[in-house]
């Protein structure tokens, strides 16, 4: 049981991060595209200005945002990871 709760928090944590940058990265390239601000509330903010004639990406992260989100992931691998019957389990 132990091993299921520190195996899916490391696993979550993991799936967490990935997730996150998939999310920054879309985020970032959706400012870029559009030359508009991508904002995701609490988490990161991106737009494009203009420096020495060359566009430039400005991003604000926020990394208590950015924890929170990869420690909820975390947490809802470890709840489902609980809520999944083993083997030998009736229903």
């Amino acid at each position: 049981m132990l091993t299921r709760i520190v195996v899916s928090a490391l696993s979550g944590m993991v799936l967490g991060a990935a997730v996150l940058i998939i999310v920054l990265v879309g985020s970032t390239a959706f400012a870029w595209a559009t030359g508009t601000r991508a904002f995701l509330p609490g988490i990161f903010e991106a737009w494009v200005t203009e420096e020495n004639g060359m566009p430039a990406v400005n991003f604000v992260p926020n990394l208590w945002g950015m924890l929170a989100v990869v420690l909820a992931t975390s947490a809802c691998l470890v709840v489902a990871s609980l809520r999944k019957r083993g083997p030998g389990r009736s229903s």
